[in-house]
């Protein structure tokens, strides 16, 4: 798959002020003018700023490979600093989208499920690369929203080498009143034709029918399937 750099420019003046990378520059134009990552980046309140005064950056593709693009959009981002160019890119490139925010950039401390301390990291990123996941799922132990990364390890922001408490083990479900018998397993008949079936499954098989809509008969949901059939449990 190709990956385009590109640089976005002052509308009026046609500096450029960002260095970036898509698949699809067209989708990642909309995406910029979306400001759909909500964070206050220098890119996002630039365009804010154009946007605002009715004007909308100016994106020209600059490079493409079919390799990896880390290195070319690192290298045009020096490049156009070196020309003297005030650029809003939070990170020096080769990132993705996840280094464009200013998450990414916070120092995390990886530990045990027990709790033991294993490693410092310099950013998100780095952790994501020693543990061989993706710094998205790196970033939802971060916020909470998973409690292990890779049911492994806890990931906390900052650089602490002392331990922390164990990792809080999942509550097992406990059924209350759990029939014996499950629903589709109970024997039913077809009132139509006086046909017993050893369950539900049995019948809707025979009949080519959900059994959903079987079981909705027998709730009391329906009266009759499309094939004009009833049915009851015996």
């Amino acid at each position: 798959m190709k990956t385009y750099i590109y640089i976005l420019q002052e509308p009026d003046t046609f500096l450029v002020r960002y260095v970036g990378k898509s698949n699809n520059p067209k989708r990642r134009l909309q995406h910029h003018l979306s400001n759909k990552d909500k964070n206050n980046s220098h890119s996002n309140n630039w365009i804010k700023s154009l946007k605002l005064k009715g004007l909308i950056p100016i994106m020209t593709v600059i490079d493409e490979t079919d390799k990896d693009w880390r290195l070319l959009e690192m290298y045009w981002i020096e490049q156009f600093k070196a020309w003297g160019f005030n650029l809003t890119n939070c990170t020096n490139g080769g990132e993705g989208a996840y280094g464009a925010g200013q998450w990414n950039n916070k120092p995390v401390s990886a530990y045990t499920k027990e709790g033991r301390f294993i490693k410092s990291f310099e950013s998100q990123k780095q952790c994501a690369e020693h543990f061989k996941t993706s710094q998205g799922n790196v970033k939802m132990c971060i916020n909470g929203k998973n409690i292990l990364l890779l049911k492994k390890y806890q990931i906390r922001l900052g650089k602490d080498i002392t331990d922390i408490l164990p990792a809080p083990s999942y509550k097992k479900y406990e059924w209350k009143n759990k029939p014996e018998v499950h629903w589709m397993s109970k024997p039913v008949k077809c009132n139509e034709d006086n046909i017993e079936f050893n369950s539900i499954t049995d019948a809707a098989e025979y009949y080519g029918i959900l059994k959903t809509s079987i079981n909705n008969i027998l709730n009391g949901k329906a009266k009759q399937t499309r094939s004009k059939k009833s049915f009851s449990y015996i």
